[in-house]
């Protein structure tokens, strides 16, 4: 055989075991990629109801488990609503915060066991949850199984404690845990606490002087629950008062009379006397609802929201003029899809978020979501196919993504990956967040200075500058310059709340020059540059 021959025959085989190790990565990407969109498509938090054993008998403390599975990965705040009565005693929680780690599977005991006072067969209701999807941003519930339990009797029914249902409720901030006792036992008792879980008092035995004795320290405690309820009422009132002498607030709410709104209800929750949030409700005769929301802080009304079906009319005229929606509503139309429905949230830090949903005759939904501002600039707009043959076409296009993206590795690694990174430009990569945190706190002692000399405007707009570049960095953005909002969005989408309000809080407070009427005074301008300079530490580690 001739050499030219032998060297064809090697090339062949060589460029025939490249072939099968590129399908074979193909193949791997495929898979990988398939099982990351059936996870994306599902992700969704699953509880269930247990109790610690099944082996119940009269006497018996059952000890309550809800057991979570958490797809999202990071730690989740929820809300429970949850009963759970066995004849005539258990828990009957109305509502309760706790945050769930970002463990995948998580367990809640409940630390109040229910004590089983009688024979049967017992059913325990579903446990609601509440939380928000931290993928869509969306609010959803989930809710337990029903759990089916079946109590023994007992040769030892002596000395059982009186029989009673403990009611909870701990949420946005307020905190009160009773027990009542049934008419079949001697006593009635109320109990106030601050946390939850903490088991009854053990009673004691039925003298009339312990009996006395109880009726004199339910007498003290209701006189508490009275005095903080009319403190509460006192805080409702000054709050409201406040309110509603606010001019922002009085040309809000005569808008929405001129649109025919009533006043409905108003939900105060004030945290002190001149500090909480608020939210007043108003309704037309056709029944359409309308809303102001806000809050309070040491007495001054701000982030103050109006929302009514006329303002969403208003946002939807101008979102339907814009080229993106056009663009995407004629491509969607095209394929056989009519528009179905439509909605606007209420406004978020002046964001409102929408969607609109089609539809076609086999029942495959499609739909465009994004974002804009109440002025009526589109901040964010896409399409979404949720019909199945959107789900093969994003498939396709992952396994085509896949082929080209392997290909170009195996090529790259082959005839260009030649040498290594140099070590300098790694050691200059790592020491880039200490440059990073420098020049941030430098433009903030420049504010500083600014402000001392007299200008104060300027210096206001240096501290948001620092802050906006140390986010620059963290946030790895490839713009020249992020806005406070480009900040705020991706903040609420990926990091957690009380960073978000951080950065909110010193945006709004360097904002406010930005109006003619406000003054800057000494007192705003120093929180702003704490809070610069707590977020620039922070985030430059």
């Amino acid at each position: 055989m001739a050499v030219s021959e032998i060297l064809e025959v090697q090339v062949a085989s060589i460029e025939m075991v490249c072939m099968k190790r590129l399908l074979i990565s193909i193949m791997v990407c495929i898979l990988l990629s398939g099982a990351l969109s059936v996870s994306a498509l599902a992700a969704q938090l699953t509880v269930e109801k247990d109790v610690k054993s099944r082996d119940i008998a009269v006497g018996d403390n059952i000890e309550i488990l809800l057991k979570f599975s958490n797809p999202f990965g990071k730690p989740l705040d929820i809300q429970i609503k949850d009963k759970n009565i066995i004849a005539g005693n258990g828990l009957d929680i109305q509502c309760f915060e706790y945050t769930l780690p970002a463990d995948a599977s998580s367990i809640i005991a409940y630390s109040q066991p229910i004590t089983a006072f009688q024979p049967g067969d017992f059913t325990l209701g579903k446990a609601t949850i509440t939380y928000t999807n931290p993928d869509t941003g969306a609010q959803e519930q989930v809710q337990s199984n029903e759990l089916e339990l079946s109590v023994k009797n007992s040769q030892s029914q002596q000395n059982l404690q009186q029989q009673g249902i403990t009611t909870v409720y701990q949420c946005g901030g307020m905190s009160m845990t009773s027990t009542s006792y049934s008419s079949s036992g001697s006593s009635t008792s109320i109990q106030i606490s601050s946390g939850f879980g903490s088991s009854p008092s053990q009673q004691k035995s039925q003298s009339p002087g312990n009996i006395q004795q109880q009726n004199q320290d339910m007498s003290a405690i209701k006189k508490q629950m009275e005095e903080q309820m009319r403190q509460q009422e006192q805080m409702k009132e000054e709050m409201q008062k406040r309110i509603e002498q606010n001019s922002e607030f009085q040309r809000m709410q005569q808008q929405l009379q001129q649109h025919g709104y009533k006043p409905e209800s108003a939900d105060l929750n004030p945290s002190s006397y001149d500090t909480g949030r608020f939210e007043y409700t108003y309704k037309k005769e056709n029944g359409d609802k309308a809303m102001i929301k806000g809050s309070m802080e040491n007495g001054t009304v701000n982030q103050l929201q109006k929302w009514s079906k006329e303002d969403a009319y208003r946002l939807a005229g101008l979102l339907e003029n814009s080229t993106e929606f056009k663009k995407l509503n004629e491509s969607i139309s095209r394929g056989g899809f009519n528009l179905s429905s439509k909605h606007f949230s209420f406004p978020e830090s002046n964001v409102s978020n929408f969607r609109y949903t089609y539809k076609d005759r086999q029942g495959n939904q499609k739909s465009i979501t994004g974002n804009m501002t109440v002025r009526g600039k589109l901040l964010e707009i896409e399409e979404h196919g949720d019909s199945t043959a959107d789900v093969w076409g994003i498939l396709l296009w992952i396994i085509l993504a896949a082929a080209v993206l392997t290909a170009a590795v195996l090529i790259y690694r082959r005839y260009f990956l030649k040498k290594s990174v140099p070590a300098e430009e790694i050691k200059q990569t790592a020491t880039r967040a200490v440059d990073i945190k420098k020049e941030a706190m430098a433009l903030i002692k420049a504010a500083e200075k600014m402000f001392s000399e007299g200008k104060k405007k300027e210096a206001y707009a240096k501290v948001s500058e620092g802050v906006r570049l140390c986010y620059k960095h963290m946030l790895n953005s490839g713009k020249e310059e992020l806005t406070s909002t480009d900040i705020l969005k991706a903040l609420k989408r990926h990091g957690n709340r009380r960073h978000f309000r951080d950065a909110e809080k010193c945006f709004e407070l360097c904002d406010l020059v930005k109006f003619a009427k406000y003054a800057p005074n000494e007192k705003d301008f120093r929180k702003a540059v704490e809070k610069g300079k707590k977020i620039i530490n922070r985030e430059s580690r």
